[in-house]
């Protein structure tokens, strides 16, 4: 994605953050959790893997004008919501979601496919989701979108 983005968009100050790049001394994310608000600043665009997900907050203002979401079905609702609230600040959020993913049973992994999922179960969790965020990052909220 990195990649693309460097190919597509070439003026643009792009930084990764992800295990890789926290965890190498050449790259400018490394040791960046520390000094995160001052880091991100001086970036156009950060493109974060759920290693950003927990204990972060990025306390900005006025820098960023969005926050993009791109799931692909192995992190459970609360993590999602966790990595859409890292920014702190009300901005648009843009959210895609795999149409299936792998869900937890005793014996391992099944897959979930979105079109064996009916209409008003799927209702009721996008509720139950979106009520939960609500209590819990009420400001947050008010800007995040759902795209179907």
């Amino acid at each position: 994605m990195e990649e693309r983005f460097r190919k597509k968009f070439p003026d643009l100050r792009i930084l990764r953050i992800d295990s890789e790049s926290v965890s190498d001394p050449s790259h400018p994310a490394f040791g960046c959790i520390v000094h995160l608000n001052e880091i991100l600043t001086k970036y156009d665009l950060v493109i974060a893997s759920p290693s950003l997900e927990t204990g972060v907050s990025i306390d900005i203002k006025g820098h960023f004008n969005a926050v993009w979401g791109i799931f692909q079905g192995v992190q459970s609702a609360n993590s999602v919501r966790q990595m859409l609230a890292r920014l702190r600040e009300t901005v648009d959020r843009h959210i895609w979601v795999r149409g299936s993913g792998m869900g937890w049973v005793e014996d391992g992994y099944r897959v979930i496919d979105a079109e064996d999922i009916k209409e008003e179960e799927s209702q009721g969790v996008f509720e139950s989701v979106k009520a939960a965020s609500q209590e819990l990052y009420g400001e947050e909220c008010k800007a995040i979108r759902l795209w179907r």
